[in-house]
């Protein structure tokens, strides 16, 4: 959050505190903020493209292929699977409990969605589950 950045930059929600003192998180997360001792805040990360779309599939995979950009360019390379679903992979997939969960809908930049959310070419069986809220 920048609660003190100018108007144009931040966001419209305000900022609480958590039981971490001098940690705020964003209004909307009362329950996050009880549990800020129990979690890290990794504020560190970093890619190579300012493309939100791009990024997504970046930050979704480590790698920027087969992302598509905000402007519908497609980068070369097929999409590599998500961090949950190599470690659904490496765990081994069990019918009775999903490895990883999505919360909410698909990722998706204005109209166009992120690549790299699912398997990949791990296959469908690593897709998370999707949690509908």
């Amino acid at each position: 959050m920048k609660p003190k950045a100018p108007i144009q930059y931040r966001g419209p929600y305000a900022p609480v505190a958590t039981r971490v003192p001098g940690i705020q998180i964003c209004e909307l997360l009362p329950h996050l903020a009880k549990r800020a001792d129990r979690y890290a805040i990794i504020r560190s990360m970093h890619c190579s493209s300012n493309d939100h779309g791009i990024a997504g599939t970046i930050g979704l995979t480590g790698s920027e292929a087969g992302g598509a950009s905000l402007g519908g360019q497609v980068l070369p390379g097929s999409v590599k699977a998500t961090h949950g679903a190599v470690l659904s992979k490496v765990l081994g997939f069990t019918p009775t409990m999903p490895r990883f969960v999505t919360l909410g809908g698909r990722l998706h930049q204005g109209k166009r969605p992120i690549s790299g959310e699912g398997g990949g070419p791990l296959g469908s069986l690593h897709d998370p589950f999707p949690a509908r809220l």
